[in-house]
């Protein structure tokens, strides 16, 4: 392992994708947060501190949402052909109509197609059926010596459960996961903005793919019986909504229905089955589910930042933020912040303050599927516990995927263990 002898090393390399530097991203937030709290890297306007973020994300007047690929700094935009920029500019244009994209009132009515989805009471009405998902699986899975946590729970239960909310058919489920996963590059932070046209043609044709599939199902669904949430997809196309805006919806209530659910579970399983002392406490007492779930989120938060653009110029700790530059919030620095959280590094499923996380965001841009994702994993870390307790991890220690925007495991490999009746 390369350790880094300088701040700017450090952020470069964690800017770069480089292994080491994603497993030690904590290390370096730290740094950040006591050297340079507030720090220009790539185009990119770096925001450390619990307060700091949190600030950001409630100032509307001077922070908006945008795409994320719009904060391509200028220098690698000149070196992109008239092809490749074309190709950025279709990819700009879809970012561009994300929920997480838009402010002020677009915001508002996008919102409001997308919380029928993941309306308390729906969530609720929900939770039989995904504990009856778990069951099935984890009986299945426990007949085996040792399984991928990952591909084989942690992935499958939430899309089952956002494939059911959707009515998206057996056979295009594992395709819109493929195809997202080919979306992948564009949401690597700042490796993607600063290392273009690399991975560019093949992100543009699996953004492309993306509608092409999204559209078959609107299609598909627009006649005959579906759920009342993809009736209600369908109604608002009918009814004048833009049909691109609807397709990109259903795009991120796919996406957001499931990776941030896909991440907690496995980076939770794998901090709990690291620090055994944790693990024990939640089989003795799986009611301490939720609460695992909040430190979880804290700890190792899926989404580790935001990406928002200065709408007016302002300073910050000293540093000058211009109007249109592009701003990394930094969701992970922040959830590790010693001024909030005593002992941050430390994983502790009884801490208190836990809930205080920025894991899901801050005001009306909050998650919005951030009640499904609690549920699920409640329930399944709950399930695990009291069914799998002997549950073991096998092999070398896994490696996060090569992302500064998402944590998540490539791969976590267990021995299950003795089923329990539950």
């Amino acid at each position: 392992m390369t350790v880094a002898s300088s701040l700017a090393d450090d952020v470069a390399a964690y800017a770069a994708l480089e292994p080491w530097a994603l497993a030690e991203r904590w290390r370096i937030y730290r740094r950040l947060r006591e050297e340079s709290p507030v720090h220009e890297v790539a185009g990119s306007v770096l925001i450390t501190t619990y307060e700091d973020v949190c600030s950001v994300l409630l100032d509307h007047e001077r922070v908006h949402n945008g795409a994320p690929s719009r904060g391509v700094p200028g220098e690698v935009l000149d070196r992109l052909t008239q092809g490749e920029r074309a190709m950025l500019a279709d990819i700009v244009d879809w970012e561009d109509r994300w929920l997480t994209a838009a402010n002020g009132r677009r915001h508002a009515e996008l919102r409001a197609l997308g919380t029928r989805v993941f309306a308390a009471r729906a969530i609720q009405d929900l939770r039989e059926r995904v504990a009856a998902v778990i069951h099935e699986m984890l009986t299945s899975l426990a007949r085996r010596e040792t399984f991928d946590f990952v591909s084989e729970f942690a992935y499958r239960l939430p899309l089952t459960v956002i494939s059911e909310i959707l009515d998206i058919p057996d056979e295009l489920r594992e395709p819109l996961h493929e195809t997202w996963v080919g979306m992948m590059p564009a949401r690597t932070g700042l490796a993607w903005r600063s290392n273009l046209p690399r991975d560019l043609e093949d992100a543009h044709r699996h953004f492309k793919a993306m509608e092409r599939q999204v559209r078959d199902l609107l299609d598909l669904r627009s006649s005959g019986p579906t759920t009342e949430i993809m009736r209600n997809l369908v109604e608002a196309r009918a009814s004048g909504v833009d049909e691109k805006d609807l397709l990109v919806l259903i795009q991120i209530l796919i996406t957001a229905g499931h990776q941030t659910t896909q991440d907690l579970l496995a980076n939770g399983l794998h901090a709990l089955l690291r620090e055994r002392d944790q693990w024990r406490l939640l089989c003795e007492d799986p009611s301490l589910a939720p609460a695992a779930v909040e430190e979880i989120l804290r700890y190792r938060s899926p989404s580790q930042d935001i990406e928002r653009f200065a709408a007016a110029p302002f300073t910050l700790r000293g540093v000058e933020v211009p109007a249109g530059r592009h701003l990394t919030i930094l969701l992970g620095s922040a959830n590790h912040d010693p001024a909030v959280f005593s002992e941050p590094d430390v994983f502790d499923i009884l801490r208190p303050d836990a809930r205080q996380h920025v894991a899901f965001g801050r005001g009306p841009h909050f998650c919005l599927g951030a009640a499904l994702s609690r549920m699920e994993g409640s329930l399944a870390l709950e399930a695990l516990a009291r069914r799998l307790p002997d549950i073991e991890l096998v092999g070398d220690d896994p490696p996060w995927i090569p992302s500064t925007h998402l944590l998540g495991l490539a791969f976590l490999h267990v021995s299950p263990g003795p089923l329990r009746a539950g």
